[in-house]
This record gives C-alpha cells, structure tokens and sequence, in this order.
C-alpha cells in the first residue's frame, strides 16, 4: 500500500492519492497506532492543498512510522 502511495506521488496523481491516504487514514484509527494516524493526517492535508513539499515531508514521517511499527511487531521477544 505504501509503495502504491509513494507511486501515486511520483505521478502527481492527486485525487487517486488522496484517496489511498484517506482509506490508510482510516485503517490506521481503527487499528490504535496514534502515531501512524497523526502522520497520514498531516500527509492527508498536504495532498488536500496539493502541496508537493508538504506532500514529500510528509511521506517521509508516514514511512518512517510505519517502518518504526513494523520493527516494533516484528521484534523477537
């Protein structure tokens, strides 16, 4: 899904872009990972304003989130 985010970036594809962040959106706030919710909500309302800066910084913190959560849930205990 990330990668098809970052895709859907690369071509300036902003209604279908804000659409995959918006269903991730809400994914998110239903699985409890506050973190990654606040990260696709800022992405959310960069890609709203189509904003290429914004768009970026915030894909950036939603990848690092979701990378910080997939080592937390992948970690031997």
């Amino acid at each position: 899904e990330l990668a098809g985010i970052h895709r859907l970036f690369g071509d300036m594809a902003w209604d279908p872009l804000w659409h995959a962040v918006h269903k991730l959106h809400g994914s998110a706030a239903v699985c409890g990972t506050p973190a990654l919710h606040h990260a696709l909500d800022q992405l959310q309302r960069a890609v709203r304003e189509q904003s290429r800066t914004l768009t970026a910084a915030g894909l950036s913190d939603l990848q690092y989130e979701a990378d910080r959560l997939a080592a937390l849930t992948t970690k031997p205990r």
